[in-house]
């Protein structure tokens, strides 16, 4: 530490020195966070372990860990003396959990335009995949007000243009896949936005949907998806066709019970997603289904134990 610091009575005298770009050890007390920073969302088991990790001592050396990797800060021109992150608030965090006095820093003098301090910093968040969507698409959202054209952001990021298109889509989602989407309950960017456009197919199901599904997925998307299809392919020859059957047959009266009954239960099948034949008597311990999406298949008995319920869903 003396020899990096020599006689210097303190690190701001640093930056009339050579040694701005060389590591010190400074003060947390002197260090402010960003509050620009794209990344506003923190792991606190992650923070947790990584201060455990820097405050660790070496048993033979009696030296504390620290961190490895320095953090990168500013000089704060309207606070003389202090400093602002650039990179590493998640070890300057981490170190504030330990209680540590110091921490490994570089400060840097040459970052002074605000718009390549935000960049460098979402290039080094989005890279090591650390950003949660709601960070990349506030941030997406914040450069298009400021009238950045999607190219240019995704030059900016080194992603391809559908990237930014699909978490700028984000900030437009239907009421109810929005709330799934800030209650953390589904961050699959590319199912948000498969949601968000069936929504505009059939904004009941979809809203009804996301009310009773417990895991929202891929899966359980795709089954949904398929039943709706299904129905929807059902309905169409019914629209066509405006006089009644001469004659009530068996499928008829099936039907009309049916309509009797207010839920169309989806179930898994052997890997398929199949209905639940609701006005038909089966055995014992035996369902009736119909495979959904194979016009080959017919209604069929199977073991309940053999059915995994996906979803109920309101006709």
């Amino acid at each position: 530490m003396n020899k990096l610091l020599g006689n210097l009575k303190n690190v701001s005298s640093l930056l009339n020195n050579d040694m701005v770009d060389q590591e010190v050890w400074l003060d947390l007390n002197l260090i402010d966070p960003d509050p620009d920073q794209p990344r506003k969302i923190f792991d606190e088991e992650q923070l947790k372990n990584l201060s455990l990790s820097m405050t660790y001592v070496n048993p033979k050396t009696n030296k504390q860990r620290g961190n490895k990797q320095a953090i990168v800060v500013r000089p704060n021109l309207e606070k003389d003396g202090r400093y602002i992150i650039v990179m590493g608030e998640r070890r300057y965090r981490a170190a504030m959990l330990g209680n540590m006095d110091k921490i490994r820093a570089r400060i840097d003098n040459n970052y002074i335009d605000q718009d390549e301090i935000e960049d460098d910093q979402m290039v080094e968040n989005i890279q090591n995949a650390s950003l949660h969507p709601k960070e990349i698409a506030n941030w997406i959202g914040k450069k298009l007000k400021q009238g950045k054209k999607k190219s240019e952001l995704a030059q900016t990021l080194g992603k391809s243009n559908s990237f930014i298109t699909q978490y700028s889509a984000l900030l437009a989602l239907p009421v109810a896949i929005s709330e799934l989407f800030e209650q953390n309950k589904c961050n699959d960017v590319t199912l948000l936005n498969d949601l968000s456009a069936l929504h505009k197919k059939h904004p009941a199901e979809v809203d009804n949907w996301i009310d009773n599904e417990t895991d929202v997925n891929r899966n359980s998307f795709k089954l949904f998806k398929e039943f709706l299809d299904t129905k929807q392919e059902s309905e169409e020859p019914e629209l066509e066709s405006r006089d009644p059957a001469p004659e009530e047959n068996s499928k008829d009266k099936e039907n009309k019970i049916s309509k009797k009954f207010k839920s169309t239960v989806i179930v898994e099948y052997e890997g398929k997603s199949a209905k639940l034949i609701l006005n038909k008597e089966p055995g014992k311990g035996l369902g009736w289904i119909k495979l959904i999406n194979d016009d080959d298949s017919e209604e069929f008995e199977a073991e309940l134990n053999n059915l995994k319920l996906i979803s109920i869903i309101e006709d």
